[in-house]
């Protein structure tokens, strides 16, 4: 009976997002809200996308049941000052917003010199990001599906991943980018909502079952570095400077850019900065600290009940408790995949259509056919139009060939650490921009130095990743050196032996 359930929200989805649909779609609105996107729908897609379920539910829930206190802390913390960080960031970066397109085009547009320097740049740093997206969309449709499945009753997780992925990709075949984020609004409030109810249950459970958690939980290496402070210590260098590398945070700035301040009237940039670095950091630290919250709760709860010896099966285990409660069981079961389906297709959504920009706009419209980036939002509407049909065409190509990769073996820690510290080459090229402190190496850090720090930092991170997958060391994983080695090379090349 939850299958029909889960059936009719997808097919909601869908059919909300028919009255959007324009075949004479221009780039501008497809892929950047047309630069006006409402207020309201940042804080929900910003904390949607951010909420998956794999990305988030799960990291969360494995943060609280093996790392402790300090995992919880560190990262929430961790995760909270790169927010602010990027907030203090948005005055420099608003002339960007308001013109620019996506993340590689202004390192493209700071560092390269000549349309050849540029088109590297643009193309290299768009396949980090392409590499990025195109692997966790895959891995979220198929950790939502293993997960799901057998609670759904389905003989095989194919038929939801299949299910799953045809919603998301449906809406962004659509609607473009606009269509992730309106649906976002649903899937935030699912969350939020569900949440409550997840909460509730907790309790239930709590005061139904035995529950005891040892007093190493609380002893101060776990409140200060948890059992393994080597892997906390990769993660927080990931979670820090994320936004600044992340697509599709400078999707949404640049969606915003152009935002009305009241009808009939363009918000001046003073208007603008102060909201939009409100919306990056104090409008959302209350709803993703709330969500956070429960997450960590739940690996609580699972490790104080011993739902389960194996923390990657958490969830798995919480659903089959919930199986125990007969009909109050049923309801919070139907409730909870609800939470979690949403929480998958939003993250699954958003990131395809940064996926989709960046292959359009830097390696297309850059590589493939030579400058038309720069004239693409300026061109006769008929090739505008064109424009949006072939890349509702790799919509589809790209989302499709993601699942591809959702049937390769992973471990969530390991993934989350090794695929998002590849990003992290990028952050010399946009530090160097925004911070006052370094603009004394901006007319020396030049382009040869930039490309190369990016290539090796993030190959070295790839690389590092793949090994760490066949190749443990005794005490800490491989993987955890992939933000370090991304970091330490990028930032090397980027500015050792440059005099000021």
């Amino acid at each position: 009976m939850v299958y029909p359930l889960i059936l009719g929200s997808l097919l909601a989805y869908l059919v909300f997002e028919l009255p959007f649909y324009k075949a004479d779609d221009t780039p501008e609105n497809f892929f950047l809200f047309n630069r006006q996107m409402p207020e309201r729908y940042f804080v929900w897609s910003f904390v949607s996308t951010n909420i998956g379920l794999f990305s988030s539910i799960a990291f969360s829930v494995l943060l609280s049941y093996y790392f402790g206190i300090a995992g919880m802390f560190w990262t929430t913390l961790g995760w909270f000052i790169g927010m602010w960080l990027f907030s203090k960031a948005i005055p420099k970066l608003l002339p960007f917003f308001k013109t620019g397109n996506t993340l590689h085009e202004f390192i493209a547009l700071k560092y390269g010199n000549t349309p050849e320097e540029k088109r590297r740049l643009r193309v290299f740093t768009s396949i980090i990001t392409s590499l990025l997206y195109w692997a966790s969309l895959g891995v979220e449709i198929k950790f939502a599906s293993m997960l799901l499945a057998p609670s759904l009753g389905i003989a095989t997780s194919t038929i939801l991943a299949m299910t799953i992925a045809a919603t998301a990709f449906g809406y962004c075949y659509m609607v473009g980018y606009r269509g992730a984020v309106v649906t976002d609004k649903f899937q935030f409030w699912s969350m939020a909502i569900g949440s409550i109810i997840i909460l509730v249950f907790l309790l239930q459970i709590v005061l139904t079952k035995p529950f005891s958690i040892s007093g190493e939980y609380f002893s101060l290496k776990s409140i200060l570095i948890g059992p393994d402070w080597f892997s906390l210590l990769a993660l927080v260098l990931v979670l820090v400077p994320y936004q600044y590398c992340i697509m599709d945070m400078w999707q949404r700035c640049i969606a915003i850019s152009k935002k009305n301040e009241q009808a009939g009237s363009i918000a001046t940039d003073e208007v603008l900065i102060k909201e939009m670095q409100s919306l990056t950091f104090s409008k959302a630290i209350l709803p993703f600290l709330y969500l956070f919250i429960v997450w960590f709760l739940i690996g609580i709860v699972a490790l104080g009940t011993n739902m389960t010896d194996n923390p990657s099966l958490i969830l798995q285990a919480f659903l089959q408790v919930a199986e125990n409660y007969g009909r109050l069981g049923f309801a919070v079961k139907s409730v909870i995949i609800l939470v979690f389906i949403a929480a998958a297709i939003s993250t699954v959504s958003t990131f395809l259509m940064a996926t989709v920009q960046t292959f359009m706009y830097d390696i297309y419209a850059t590589w493939i056919v030579p400058d038309l980036a720069d004239r693409v939002n300026h061109l006769e509407i008929e090739k505008q139009i064109r424009f949006v049909a072939i890349s509702r065409i790799f919509v589809a190509l790209i989302g499709a060939s993601g699942i591809l990769l959702a049937y390769f073996a992973f471990d969530i820690v390991n993934f989350w650490v090794s695929m998002y510290s590849i990003m992290l080459s990028m952050l010399p090229a946009v530090i160097l921009q925004i911070s006052d402190k370094l603009s004394a190496f901006k007319l020396k850090v030049g382009y040869k130095r930039i490309l190369w720090g990016i290539i090796l930092g993030s190959t070295s991170s790839l690389l590092i990743g793949l090994l760490g997958t066949f190749t443990p060391l005794k005490e800490y994983s491989l993987t955890n050196f992939c933000p370090l080695a991304s970091l330490l090379l990028s930032f090397a090349i980027t500015f050792v032996g440059v005099k000021k």
